[in-house]
């Protein structure tokens, strides 16, 4: 009797356990994995056609060899694709129909009446659409109505995003859009009129040379007016709207019947105008609404926001041109008609909403957790209202983002911190150290806490000249803040304050001190990160994954990496360049291995200075000159990478 065969070896098992982590697997990660046996390949093909983005119209224009796939190995597996996203379907139909029959996301841009056959493909299985025209042809004739009736179709609709869709606007012919582009070019291609020279040896024939010009050129300008008229009464006729009353009431009322059945709706720009018919309905199942650049008037957007009383998330990013009809004492009394208690997220980034108009919004959202605005016009009212002595949200905000905002001043970022103690995620823009530090100093003295709290108690809001006391939001998670206002006079005790500051926040998760933004670029006077001005007191971030330093002048270098690594050690990423100075430079030459752990630097990295970390790097870590005769000094990447290989470095 032959022994029993050997049981198949554990690795078997991978395929189904690599289906289950695929989601916690990084891209290039996954498809090593993939690589690895072909035995899995059939395990994971359903994961590697799940979601399909074909390439943008103008990689197949400029594409010298064929980009297509093969049509019969795309037919085989399309109908295992659920997400797909494309940028013109024209060029993708003989692929797409009918095989891609099982869709649950549907993600086109340059939106055409080709979409039409595969959108009636998947009615019964989508449950998110993304449309997008271009907004050049958002006024060209367009089958709005046949759309909406097919999404009107889809039963397990969930998700929707339209952007200069067009719901109800009056279209102009394909023959007027033509004839108006032939006419725009033929007046840019018409020559001016001639101009007759003057010369002085012929005086005496100008009047008649002049004449014979002026007479020429009144009868040509005559012509081309009797051409104008001639071609522009048929473009008066083509010009008329092509979309009957009947026709646009039918596609707003379809619009407001797919409302009653996502939760999450995206309208961007030129999508619709009108108001639901039934202004006391109410879209229940709503929950997140954006209404972004929307053409809508801002009274009419606040109309449809009450009557979706159940809504958890709104964005709006409201231009001036959705105000024109609107004057300026109509405007001020704008406000919502009926409270929304729900609304935890708000999000007014970039738009042009005045400061008590985001401060009469804030007033109606008793609940609300997180607060972004961006770009925004923050005032004085809008600051009453989050960290206001009688503000009803100052103790729930869990989220608040003013990066790059307009008005905004450092004492008021520093009265944020100390009022907000529920934060766990504040971005900003910058803060003056002077701020911090008559903080932490007056949290000090007992006499002058009492005076900041009679203060408060007096005129019902902290006094924003007054130096608050130290940060209260010591939960946080994310911290973006660039502090500033440091001089190389500054004593060391200054620093000191500040890093002592930073080191109660012992929840962070992500700490950027830098960063690139629109209002501020490179920043001179930041935090030195030096062990030997107070870095080694940030030894507390245990939980710290992320730090950025990028785009600020610091001295931090090997000496700082190595202590980072020692304490921070669930650290997973490190952006901003990292200085290594000349004699630190010799030092790791001689010592072989390129690199140096003293302690700190002589010189601040800035622009162009220090060692990007995302360079190439020299084994050897030797110093070369450079053209200009300056020492240069090599890049240590290897050594870094080699040495911690779980984190990742990068210069910005």
């Amino acid at each position: 009797m032959s022994p029993p065969e050997p049981e198949p070896p554990a690795a078997l098992l991978v395929p189904e356990i690599l289906t289950s982590i695929a989601q916690h697997l990084s891209h290039k990660d996954f498809l090593n994995a993939v690589l690895v046996s072909h035995s899995w390949h059939a395990h994971l093909i359903p994961l590697l056609w799940h979601t399909l983005a074909l390439p943008q119209r103008w990689r197949i224009i400029m594409a010298t060899d064929k980009v297509f796939p093969d049509i019969v190995v795309f037919r085989k597996y399309a109908h295992l694709v659920r997400s797909l996203s494309c940028n013109n379907l024209q060029y993708y139909m003989d692929y797409l129909i009918p095989y891609c029959a099982k869709l649950t996301e549907l993600n086109v841009i340059d939106l055409s009446e080709d979409t039409l056959p595969l959108l009636q493909l998947n009615t019964q299985t989508l449950t998110c659409i993304k449309f997008k025209r271009e907004h050049e042809l958002a006024k060209r004739s367009f089958r709005v109505l046949e759309f909406l009736t097919l999404m009107n179709d889809c039963i397990f609709l969930d998700t929707l995003r339209l952007e200069d869709f067009a719901v109800d606007e009056d279209y102009e012919s394909e023959d007027a859009y033509e004839e108006q582009r032939r006419r725009c070019n033929r007046d840019r291609k018409r020559p001016p009129a001639p101009v007759a020279p003057i010369s002085t040896t012929a005086t005496a024939t100008i009047p008649a040379a002049a004449a014979t010009t002026t007479t020429t050129t009144v009868e040509e300008e005559e012509e081309e007016e009797e051409e104008e008229e001639t071609s522009s009464t048929p473009t008066t006729v083509l010009m008329s709207q092509t979309r009957t009353a009947e026709e646009k009431e039918a596609a707003i009322n379809l619009f407001y019947q797919i409302l009653h059945r996502v939760t999450t709706l995206d309208i961007v720009r030129n999508v619709i105008r009108a108001l639901p018919p039934n202004r006391s309905e109410v879209f229940y199942r709503l929950r997140k609404l954006a209404l972004l650049d929307c053409t809508m008037s801002y009274m009419d957007q606040l109309q449809l926001i009450s009557q979706c009383q159940y809504l958890t998330h709104l964005r709006i990013q409201l231009c001036r041109y959705s105000e024109r009809h609107l004057d300026s004492e109509e405007l001020s009394a704008v406000h919502l008609d009926v409270a929304c208690p729900n609304i935890t997220h708000l999000d007014l980034s970039w738009s042009t909403l005045k400061d008590h108009e985001i401060a009469a919004l804030l007033k109606q959202l008793p609940r609300l957790i997180s607060f972004r605005a961006q770009r925004t016009n923050i005032g004085e009212k809008t600051m009453d209202m989050l960290a206001g002595f009688s503000s009803g949200i100052r103790d729930q905000l869990e989220e608040l983002d003013l990066v790059d905002a307009r008005e905004i001043q450092s004492p008021w970022i520093q009265r944020l911190l100390c009022s907000c103690a529920g934060l766990r995620r504040f971005r900003a823009t910058e803060i003056n150290a002077k701020d911090i530090i008559g903080g932490s100093v007056s949290a000090t003295a007992a006499d002058a806490s009492e005076a900041v709290t009679v203060r408060t108690a007096e005129n019902g809001s902290m006094d924003p000249d007054t130096s608050p006391m130290s940060w209260v939001c010591l939960q946080l998670q994310e911290l973006q803040l660039s502090i500033t206002g440091i001089s190389p006079q500054s004593s060391l005790q200054e620093q000191i304050i500040v890093y002592d500051q930073l080191s109660k926040l012992t929840q962070l998760q992500i700490l950027s001190l830098g960063g690139n933004y629109l209002s501020t670029w490179f920043r001179m006077g930041t935090l030195e990160l030096s062990l030997n001005k107070g870095f080694d007191r940030l030894k507390t971030l245990k939980e710290l994954r992320v730090f950025n330093f990028s785009y600020m002048a610091h001295d931090l270098g090997m000496g700082e990496v190595e202590f980072m690594m020692q304490h921070w050690t669930k650290l997973r990423k490190v952006v901003g360049t990292i200085g290594i100075n000349v004699h630190e430079g010799e030092a790791g030459s001689a010592n072989g291995s390129g690199t140096s752990t003293t302690t700190g630097a002589q010189k601040k990295t800035g622009p162009g200075s220090g060692t990007d970390v995302g360079a190439e790097a020299c084994p050897s870590g030797t110093t070369k000159a450079s053209r200009n005769g300056k020492p240069k000094i090599e890049r240590h990447e290897i050594y870094i990478h080699r040495k911690w290989p779980l984190v990742q470095f990068s210069s910005k």
